[in-house]
């Protein structure tokens, strides 16, 4: 039996146009089928323990027919030598009511800088899956006494996972992760406060502890008090070197549901804003990612300061990754958004990418002034204004500050590919010269405060002057700059060669990143083979070498010059569809499948049933703008995405198929 194959190509077309590949395959013959899949067969060593009860403390051992409270069931899990399963059975729903007498408690001696004993001990590895729906709240009104600093529940133990734990409230902290907690977990659940504002954190996370991992989870409306957040990492004050390592925190929500009051109400927890991850007692953290997650409404007018990430208290931060996460409506007491350690060491490297701050929402007297806020030395040596701080903050998307970026004595950091919304504050009320039609010059050197970069005072960046654009013009649908470099203080200037970044705005800010011109060692006339989307104004951000050579360092934004409509500058791609057989084992990709001497298969030809095909796709730019995000399909599967193809450039993906 033999295969017929025809194929046709299509062209995409427009900035990340999708590109059709559609391939007809005429099949006849029996379907194929698979052996159904063996049922797992039941662990002998595993223990499972079922929760059937709202209560939190009755007589029962949890077997047979016991009652079986969580408490007892914890207990029991904690004496056995065995793989532990803690269920809750299906009809469970409900909430266990915090205990109100210190002898009921599982453990007693401190557990944190906050509670001195938890309601809830975990001792021994186990999986505890609550179904979300088992709560613990304390009762409404003031805590019991001696019950007021008692955690909810404590992992003390490796290998712990927690999952679907909703509704968790405490008079202080609600998980406590000790140094002991090695490769735990907290997954699933929701737990915003709603009756009353008796909690002050979500989650603590010991100095010791390693692996820790915090992931769908929604919390928010923690006490409106200096050390109360959704997470803190943290260390006792006796402990002079502890450290924290490898915390995993993704997919988090962190909501105070509400701007409607500017006070906290303790009966309802509306208005109760406080931090959402913060770094306390100087503890240092080497190895922290946090990503794809939210941090809503944070409202703070007086009091205390707080930010949705808080690490003003932190000690050296290290191997820090912050991405993909979004920050809306902030509206604190603190500097900024994400707050870094102050006059601490941050030994780097400290990602700060992908992000979007939204904060254009905000009512302006209450609008929090900055995203991003770094001081690491009061009093900045030269040495120190080039000394690189291991700090990154790269495509990142902000709008709504008045300060957006405020680096101070902060030695060199890298700001790189960012872009503002067009509520972001930017313009200075100076103009230096007859080229700055905007008045927006005052920014190119830190002599102003109010701008979207500040490297202005004692040393960051070196304060260095921006190269800026005299001119921008559309010519052969590519953008012509005319770059300038200040005549200024030459201890001020970037070390060249330089690399442009180069900004698109409708007003003053920089909505879009358009691209870079790389190894600059002159200012004078450059072309970048991009297009801006409309007439408007161009700026640019000089990046250069700083002399410890170790790390980029970044200027603040340009002045703005004005650039006309694109005109007609069409897109258009090409795609490219070959079939392949006798592809050696080991070809992975592309490159590998058209530099093999693999045999193609021509136009109507037929390959027979069983056989392994290759598909290539190769895909050109054939217009007159340079493309991103190709998408290529074949068939409604899609194959590849290409990104930046240059004109005229050439580029390909493959697949693999076995024709049944």
């Amino acid at each position: 039996m033999r295969q017929h194959r025809r194929w046709r190509w299509t062209h995409g077309r427009g900035r990340a146009a999708v590109a059709t590949a559609v391939g007809v395959l005429l099949v006849t013959g029996a379907a194929l089928t698979s052996p159904a899949a063996a049922e797992n067969a039941p662990d002998p060593t595993r223990v499972v323990l079922t929760v059937n009860s709202t209560e939190f403390n009755m007589d029962g051992d949890c077997t047979g027919n016991d009652v079986c409270t969580l408490k007892r069931a914890i207990e029991t899990a904690n004496g056995i030598a065995s793989t532990i399963d803690v269920l809750i059975e299906a009809d469970v729903d409900g909430t266990i009511l915090f205990p109100t007498v210190i002898d009921e408690v599982a453990e007693v001696g401190t557990v944190s800088p906050w509670d001195t004993g938890a309601v809830f001990c975990v001792e021994r590895p186990m999986e505890i899956d609550l179904g979300n729906r088992l709560g613990l709240a304390p009762a409404s009104g003031d805590a019991h006494t001696k019950i007021a600093t008692i955690a909810a529940l404590a992992v003390d133990a490796p290998n712990v996972e927690l999952k679907n734990f909703s509704n968790w409230f405490s008079y202080q902290s609600v998980f406590v992760f000790s140094a002991n907690s090695d490769g735990s977990s907290l997954t699933g659940g929701e737990s915003i406060q709603s009756a009353n504002n008796h909690t002050n954190r979500q989650v603590v996370i010991m100095a010791g502890a390693q692996d820790i991992t915090i992931s769908q989870y929604t919390m928010g409306r923690q006490a409106s008090e200096k050390d109360s957040g959704g997470i803190a990492l943290t260390k006792f004050g006796t402990d002079p070197t502890g450290v924290i390592e490898n915390i995993t925190i993704s997919d988090v929500i962190i909501d105070n549901e509400t701007l409607s009051s500017a006070k906290c109400d303790v009966a309802s927890g509306t208005g109760c804003s406080s931090n959402g991850l913060f770094v306390t007692n100087s503890v240092a953290v080497n190895g922290l990612t946090l990503k794809n997650s939210e941090f809503r409404n944070f409202w703070r007018t007086s009091g205390t300061e707080s930010a949705p990430l808080n690490a003003a208290s932190a000690g050296a931060l290290s191997n820090w990754e912050v991405k993909d996460n979004k920050f809306t409506d902030t509206r604190s007491g603190a500097y900024a958004t994400v707050e870094l350690p102050a006059n601490a060491t941050l030994p780097g490297p400290f990602y700060i990418r992908g992000n979007i701050f939204d904060n254009h929402m905000s009512v302006d007297i209450y609008r929090q002034n900055g995203a991003i806020y770094f001081r690491r030395s009061e009093s900045a040596t030269e040495t120190d204004k080039q000394t690189a701080s291991g700090l990154y903050i790269e495509d990142n998307y902000f709008d709504g500050y008045s300060q957006t970026i405020d680096l101070l004595s902060a030695g060199t950091v890298s700001v790189q590919r960012n872009t503002f919304g067009a509520k972001t504050s930017s313009v200075s009320s100076s103009t230096e010269s007859d080229d700055d039609p905007y008045g927006t010059s005052g920014e190119e050197g830190g002599s102003s405060t109010n701008v979207m970069v500040n490297n202005d005072g004692r040393g960051s960046n070196r304060g260095i002057r921006t190269w800026w654009p005299k001119a921008a013009t559309v010519a052969d649908c590519r953008l012509s700059i005319d770059l300038h470099a200040s005549a200024a203080n030459a201890i001020l200037q970037p070390t060249a060669p330089v690399d442009i970044d180069v900004y698109w705005t409708a007003g003053i800010t920089a909505e879009i990143y358009l691209g870079t011109l790389k190894g600059l060692a002159t200012p004078g006339t450059y072309t970048l083979d991009a297009l801006p989307p409309a007439a408007g104004r161009i700026r640019v951000q000089t990046q250069g070498t700083s002399p410890s050579g170790t790390q980029p360092e970044s200027s603040q934004y340009s002045r703005v010059v004005a650039v006309g409509a694109p005109g007609a500058c069409e897109p258009a791609v090409g795609i490219e569809l070959q079939a392949w057989t006798d592809v050696p084992t080991g070809v992975t990709n592309y490159d590998g499948v058209m530099g093999s001497g693999a045999t193609e298969v021509p136009a109507g030809g037929s390959v027979e049933v069983g056989a392994e095909v290759w598909f290539t796709y190769t895909v050109t730019n054939t217009g007159q703008t340079p493309l991103q995000q190709v998408v290529v399909t074949d068939s409604e599967t899609a194959v590849c995405v290409v990104t930046d193809l240059a004109r005229g450039q050439a580029t390909g993906c493959a697949r693999r198929t076995v024709i049944g």
